[in-house]
């Protein structure tokens, strides 16, 4: 699910004044149900001596004792929902306050990574570009420098395309439903991604079941593969592998990719699929990135009315994340 776009220093401003003037009515309010009670208690006493004065029997003192109890009691209970309105109102407030502080540090840390993952392979290319211009190289490390510039633009290419797709998520862009061969897309970005999980020193290893087709945009599926693909790679150790397994039921087609990388632990997985969030690696794998990845896979899963679950035994035990495609119509025979 999409999220707010973050406050100006402005609102912020008017959210905390607002909570400090539902506090100051909240501490009024609960003034007044004292000065009240100490009013009744008073009022209740004195025409309680007046009445003995006059040689009231103790008929007449339990009727005030009884109007002074129901005068009370409607007190309590309208000072104690208007006080538990204004609870719970603050509570709203304070809650707006702590998201919009935690989705600024992610936006903070989401700029510090994009500036991070940017610079890397520009740097990288820069050098590559340089080394061809500047000299003349042998024919095998042309090669190279040739096979390095293309892996660092298709990781350009990759957060340009996440940033994009995020943005138009957003906007509410169109999507173009139709039948989408999986496993065709599966190696398709198996072979896109062969460089990077080679540098890494990853395996990939799939298991497709033939003809496998669901109902889904085909550049949203592209995205969803390529990101779980990269993430799992990302995660995985050198010398990991990582499998792909897919396979279809009567109303779904699933398709499963696991790692044996950093893992996270259970309590993060709904967490993982949020705007900006990222798992803290464990050293054995290359966690870098934007948080972008997984809130894409998410976001297009469920627009084509799929889901996706992500598993984890914790930290250093590898993932697994499932997703499930509707399949069209005229193959759930």
């Amino acid at each position: 699910m999409s999220r707010a776009r973050p406050h100006s220093p402005s609102t912020r401003s008017v959210q905390v004044g607002f909570f400090l003037l539902l506090l100051v009515c909240a501490a009024q309010l609960a003034f007044w149900m004292w000065d009240e009670w100490r009013y009744t208690a008073l009022m209740t006493e004195r025409l309680s001596a007046a009445l003995t004065a006059t040689g009231a029997g103790s008929e007449q003192l339990a009727q005030l004792a009884r109007e002074r109890a129901q005068r009370l009691n409607r007190y309590a209970w309208e000072g104690a929902f208007f006080l538990s309105v204004l609870i719970a109102a603050m509570a709203v407030v304070l809650k707006a306050l702590r998201e919009e502080a935690e989705l600024r540090r992610r936006q903070e840390q989401f700029l510090a990574a994009v500036s991070h993952e940017f610079k890397s392979p520009l740097a990288s290319l820069r050098l590559s570009v340089e080394t061809l211009s500047l000299r003349d190289p042998a024919p095998a490390e042309r090669a190279e420098l040739v096979r390095r510039i293309v892996v660092e633009l298709g990781r350009l290419e990759r957060m340009v395309a996440n940033t994009l797709d995020t943005s138009r998520l957003a906007s509410g862009g169109e999507s173009f439903p139709e039948r989408v061969a999986l496993d065709e897309i599966v190696a398709e970005m198996t072979e896109e991604l062969r460089e990077f999980a080679a540098e890494c020193g990853v395996r990939v290893e799939a298991q497709m079941s033939h003809a496998l087709t669901v109902h889904a945009d085909r550049e949203g599926v592209r995205t969803v593969v390529r990101n779980l693909l990269h993430n799992a790679i990302k995660a995985s150790p050198r010398d990991g592998v990582v499998q792909v397994r897919g396979e279809a039921d009567l109303h779904d087609v699933l398709l499963e990719v696991s790692d044996d990388g950093v893992g996270f632990a259970p309590k993060e997985a709904p967490r993982l699929f949020e705007q900006f969030y990222r798992v803290e690696g464990d050293g054995r794998g290359r966690m870098q990135g934007t948080g972008l990845g997984l809130y894409l896979v998410e976001r297009l899963v469920t627009h084509a009315g799929g889901r996706v679950r992500a598993q984890s035994a914790g930290h250093g035990l590898g993932a697994v994340f499932t997703v499930r495609w509707p399949r069209p119509a005229e193959d759930r025979s």
